[in-house]
């Protein structure tokens, strides 16, 4: 009986996102975060790692929204920063925020706006400094873009880790 419904739950949760998923694309042609529309939500695994150990780690629903930070301010974080993509979604920054939101500690960025973007500085207390930094990977790779300004998909498994330059 267990397995049966093991089974059932996750043909459910396959069905919803693969439904999302098709519906967002459809939804989403033509919007832009100019209009206010951030997105559809994606349910995203985040990892964050400090030097103390793991500050967080599970899974979070996430969409492109305005971030503010002490020392960054407002801003909107949707994917469609730069210029980057011509649609937007949940980024690596949201799902840090969220990821926050749920684990209960804090983090902090300065925002470029050359780059129109967060550069993460702290999170849960620990700093980056002239020996190490916030770096952010999807999937197991290291981004190339900034943390807002790339799109998140269902099942990403996004790591936010301190390391050394």
């Amino acid at each position: 009986m267990f397995r049966h419904l093991c089974r059932l739950t996750l043909a459910v949760v396959v069905v919803l996102t693969t439904t999302l998923t098709l519906t967002s694309s459809t939804a989403l042609a033509g919007s832009s975060s100019a209009t206010g529309h951030h997105g559809w939500p994606v349910i995203v695994h985040v990892t964050v790692k400090g030097d103390q150990g793991t500050i967080f780690r599970g899974f979070v629903l996430t969409r492109g929204q305005t971030i503010t930070t002490p020392s960054g301010g407002s801003h909107a974080c949707d994917g469609t920063n730069n210029g980057a993509n011509p649609h937007p979604g949940g980024t690596p920054t949201t799902a840090l925020n969220k990821a926050a939101l749920v684990g209960g500690f804090s983090w902090d960025a300065d925002f470029f706006p050359t780059f129109d973007d967060f550069l993460i500085t702290e999170i849960d207390g620990e700093a980056q400094d002239a020996d190490s930094f916030w770096l952010v990977s999807v999937n197991g790779t290291a981004l190339q873009v900034g943390g807002c300004q790339f799109v998140l998909s269902n099942f990403d498994h996004v790591t936010w880790e301190l390391v050394d330059f």
